[in-house]
């Protein structure tokens, strides 16, 4: 079931740049599902737009706006938009018949590449494990786990203990109860399949950290201690990056996926 908060459901074009060589169909057009949540009293505050990690959805950031958004929260906060990648959640649904695989970075990186294009668009960015290196053996081994992954079960209950087996992501509760929520199908299938879940494959600009590194931008950056992607070389990197525009937080025990999915 969806957050009460939950405003509307909006469907507007992606932005996904292609190099003129490869396109074979330009006047295609791909879109993503985006969640509009706004509290219940209205007032003024922070806009925040909020992305996924790979073989993740927009809802599962649902507890965390829940927790936000509360009557009780001290924080300001206008409106949450939280958005599905082109070949994730309902995104994957409405271009089905036009995703192939093509590569892409993903959740932090994504607004990474974002806040340099478009440097007065936000006010700040957080970047939680973001995608921003070349990293060609971490990125194949995380791409072979997705698709290791079940996409298809018989019922909810086969759902939701298959994703509470202990994994990386270290997924509550609260979030397998969203993934495994009925659409009427009968087998329980993900939005994403798996196949398009696993092309994140990392593909950042090659000169994304230099760029960053003379981006005055308000960034802040959230790091897993046990992350098995982001390694202490990478951390390192980021720290400095840090230095320069923000501040960096390392979670001892967090991993990559882990973050996301028990922030709240």
């Amino acid at each position: 079931m969806s957050s009460p908060l939950l405003t509307r459901s909006w469907v507007v074009p992606a932005t996904h740049p292609r190099a003129p060589l490869t396109v074979q169909s330009p006047e295609a057009q791909l879109f993503v599902a985006v969640n509009e949540y706004r509290p219940r009293r209205a007032s003024p505050g922070a806009t925040i737009l909020l992305t996924h990690g790979t073989s993740f959805c927009k809802e599962l950031w649902e507890p965390l706006i829940n927790y936000w958004l509360r009557d009780d929260s001290p924080l300001k906060i206008q409106a949450v938009f939280a958005m599905d990648a082109a070949n994730h959640g309902d995104s994957a649904v409405i271009n089905q018949n036009r995703l192939g695989s093509s590569r892409h970075s993903f959740g932090g990186g994504t607004l990474a590449h974002a806040s340099i294009l478009s440097p007065k668009k936000f006010d700040a960015t957080i970047l939680v494990e973001p995608i921003i290196f070349q990293m060609k053996e971490q990125t194949t081994a995380i791409a072979k786990l997705v698709l290791n992954r079940r996409d298809t079960w018989k019922n909810r209950y086969g759902t939701r203990t298959g994703y509470l087996v202990p994994t990386d992501a270290h997924w509550r509760e609260e979030a397998c109860a969203l993934i495994s929520n009925s659409k009427g199908f009968a087998d329980w299938t993900l939005d994403q399949r798996k196949r398009y879940a696993a092309t994140y494959l990392a593909g950042p600009h090659p000169e994304i950290i230099h760029l960053l590194s003379k981006s005055r931008e308000p960034r802040y950056y959230v790091m897993g201690g046990k992350s098995l992607v982001l390694n202490n070389e990478c951390r390192a990197i980021i720290q400095d990056l840090a230095r320069v525009h923000g501040d960096m937080v390392v979670i001892g025990d967090g991993g990559h996926l882990g973050l996301s999915l028990n922030s709240f």
